[in-house]
């Protein structure tokens, strides 16, 4: 896999890994373990890169609007229950 594919939460983990050993990545309800088979050093020219930097800037940026949006809907949202449902949300709770 190139270097470029691997997905950020792996990096760390694989940059101190030997040749040869595995890590395992525990992701939801599935592990994954992963062995490094062979790792060679390999420089990447500015303008090679470029893409793939400028993809994780792209996607970084989103994700940061989409939480800052997501916190200001969460800061203003008013629940209004809808008819039946009123009198049970303001009925006691009971235990059963």
């Amino acid at each position: 896999m190139s270097p470029e594919r691997v997905p950020l939460a792996l990096v760390q983990p694989l940059a101190t890994l030997a040749e040869g050993r595995s890590v395992a990545v525990p992701g939801g309800p599935t592990t994954r373990v992963w062995t490094l088979v062979k790792a060679v050093p390999a420089p990447v020219e500015r303008e090679a890169a470029r893409p793939s930097i400028e993809s994780y800037l792209v996607g970084e940026r989103r994700r940061q609007l989409v939480a800052q949006r997501m916190g200001e809907l969460r800061q203003s949202a008013k629940v209004v229950y809808a008819e039946t449902f009123a009198s049970a949300a303001s009925a006691p709770a009971t235990l059963r």
